[in-house]
């Protein structure tokens, strides 16, 4: 969406939010709130993200259905991470993967410890976000969910870049490759094959950087033309 069309979105969800108080009707408000939340963070207008994201989080509480409120946990921890208030965000992160494993939602459990992890990452804190990263392979194993490893994997491949173990880096990049067969998610190709050029390019192997980088700009061209 363009900046306009986001404006608009937000000007109907504030619309639809004024009737829901006007008719005390806490359940649609709740709806209203989350197309809210998700419209300031894809603007930009993070705080009011935040303010929205909260306001959901009390009706969840007040309507007793505190497990669903799962989302805005997320949109939370996406917000502040946006912010690079990395410990906040795990906060959230913590308390959406709490959700994740009241409801025994097994992807929800594995995207929440990874994105924990990111941020570990972020704090260079490797050890614990190594131990959050791992224990995602299982969950995703169970719930067959193939990208997902493929993204553990990524990040354990970004945490050996971080140590400067180029070689261990290509490695685990190439395990994320091997668990997109058979996937049609372009951005995570486009994603891998980058880093792969950035990590050749760290070896001077100028051969594999071209052909990685021909690779990641094919996929990227296959998203733009199916976003236009």
């Amino acid at each position: 969406l363009t900046e306009g069309k986001y404006n608009e979105a937000i000007a109907k969800a504030l619309e639809y939010q004024r009737w829901t108080l006007g008719a005390k009707d806490l359940e649609r408000e709740w709806y209203a709130v989350s197309m809210l939340a998700n419209c300031y963070r894809e603007s930009g207008r993070y705080e009011d993200g935040i303010k929205a994201s909260l306001r959901g989080i009390d009706i969840g509480i007040e309507l007793k259905r505190e497990d669903e409120n799962g989302f805005f946990y997320n949109e939370l921890g996406n917000l502040y991470s946006t912010l690079k208030q990395w410990k906040t965000a795990n906060i959230y992160f913590q308390k959406a993967y709490e959700n994740a494993v009241k409801t025994t939602f097994l992807p929800g459990q594995s995207v929440s410890l990874r994105n924990i992890a990111q941020n570990q990452i972020e704090l260079k804190e490797f050890d614990f976000a190594t131990e959050n990263i791992n224990k995602t392979f299982g969950l995703d194993s169970q719930a067959n969910y193939r990208i997902g490893a493929c993204r553990s994997y990524q990040l354990l491949a970004k945490i050996e870049e971080r140590k400067e173990n180029t070689d261990k880096a290509i490695e685990i990049y190439n395990r994320a490759l091997f668990k997109l067969e058979g996937e049609s998610n372009e951005n995570d190709y486009a994603i891998v094959y980058q880093a792969l050029a950035r990590n050749y390019l760290k070896k001077k192997q100028y051969d594999q950087v071209g052909t990685y980088l021909n690779l990641a700009n094919e996929k990227i061209k296959k998203i733009d033309n199916a976003e236009a």
